[in-house]
Protein backbone atom coordinates (compact mmCIF):
# COMPACT_ATOMS: atom_id res chain seq x y z
CA UNK A 1 0.00 0.00 0.00
CA UNK A 2 2.29 2.46 0.93
CA UNK A 3 4.09 2.06 -2.84
CA UNK A 4 0.67 3.24 -4.47
CA UNK A 5 0.65 6.14 -1.87
CA UNK A 6 4.44 6.95 -2.86
CA UNK A 7 3.64 6.70 -6.86
CA UNK A 8 0.66 8.15 -6.58
CA UNK A 9 1.72 11.45 -4.16
CA UNK A 10 5.07 12.06 -4.76
CA UNK A 11 5.52 10.71 -8.54
CA UNK A 12 4.08 10.31 -11.39
CA UNK A 13 0.79 8.82 -10.56
CA UNK A 14 1.79 6.49 -13.02
CA UNK A 15 2.50 2.45 -13.37
CA UNK A 16 6.27 2.40 -13.38
CA UNK A 17 5.88 -0.81 -15.91
CA UNK A 18 2.51 0.36 -18.52
CA UNK A 19 2.55 3.93 -17.50
CA UNK A 20 -1.15 3.90 -17.29
CA UNK A 21 -2.43 6.07 -14.58
CA UNK A 22 -3.15 4.66 -11.22
CA UNK A 23 -6.74 4.82 -9.69
CA UNK A 24 -8.15 6.65 -6.50
CA UNK A 25 -9.19 3.88 -4.79
CA UNK A 26 -6.24 0.68 -5.01
CA UNK A 27 -8.07 -2.40 -3.89
CA UNK A 28 -10.08 -3.03 -6.80
CA UNK A 29 -11.93 -6.53 -6.23
CA UNK A 30 -14.81 -8.51 -8.88
CA UNK A 31 -17.23 -11.00 -7.86
CA UNK A 32 -16.07 -14.93 -8.80
CA UNK A 33 -18.48 -16.59 -10.73
CA UNK A 34 -19.80 -20.32 -9.05
CA UNK A 35 -19.47 -21.87 -12.92
CA UNK A 36 -15.84 -21.18 -13.19
CA UNK A 37 -14.86 -22.36 -9.68
CA UNK A 38 -16.62 -25.51 -10.60
CA UNK A 39 -15.13 -25.96 -13.65
CA UNK A 40 -11.64 -24.97 -12.44
CA UNK A 41 -12.35 -27.24 -9.89
CA UNK A 42 -13.50 -30.31 -12.38
CA UNK A 43 -10.56 -30.04 -14.81
CA UNK A 44 -7.88 -30.04 -11.32
CA UNK A 45 -8.81 -32.95 -10.42
CA UNK A 46 -9.25 -34.51 -13.80
CA UNK A 47 -5.36 -33.80 -14.48
CA UNK A 48 -4.69 -34.80 -10.90
CA UNK A 49 -6.67 -38.26 -11.98
CA UNK A 50 -4.38 -38.29 -15.43
CA UNK A 51 -1.29 -37.96 -13.62
CA UNK A 52 -2.07 -40.60 -11.60
CA UNK A 53 -2.74 -42.66 -13.98
CA UNK A 54 0.35 -42.22 -16.03
CA UNK A 55 2.57 -42.78 -12.71
CA UNK A 56 1.17 -45.64 -11.50
CA UNK A 57 1.68 -47.30 -15.47
CA UNK A 58 5.14 -45.98 -15.62
CA UNK A 59 5.53 -48.39 -12.09
CA UNK A 60 3.88 -51.81 -13.65
CA UNK A 61 6.08 -51.05 -16.38
CA UNK A 62 9.15 -50.85 -14.54
CA UNK A 63 8.51 -54.02 -12.08
CA UNK A 64 8.38 -56.11 -15.24
CA UNK A 65 11.90 -55.61 -16.07
CA UNK A 66 15.30 -56.84 -15.30
CA UNK A 67 16.17 -56.70 -11.85
CA UNK A 68 19.38 -57.48 -10.01
CA UNK A 69 20.31 -60.50 -7.54
CA UNK A 70 23.14 -61.18 -5.76
CA UNK A 71 25.14 -59.47 -8.73
CA UNK A 72 23.37 -61.20 -11.37
CA UNK A 73 21.08 -60.09 -13.82
CA UNK A 74 17.46 -61.48 -14.24
CA UNK A 75 13.93 -61.32 -14.97
CA UNK A 76 11.09 -61.30 -12.97
CA UNK A 77 9.26 -64.30 -12.34
CA UNK A 78 11.61 -66.46 -13.79
CA UNK A 79 13.86 -68.90 -11.83
CA UNK A 80 17.73 -68.45 -12.01
CA UNK A 81 18.62 -71.11 -9.59
CA UNK A 82 20.87 -73.60 -10.30
CA UNK A 83 19.04 -76.89 -9.29
CA UNK A 84 19.53 -80.21 -8.50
Amino acid sequence: MWCWHRIKESESGLCPACRTPYGDDPHEFSAVDMEDVVKANKEKAAAEKREKERLRQQQAAASGGCIVIGGGAGVAGVHIGGGA
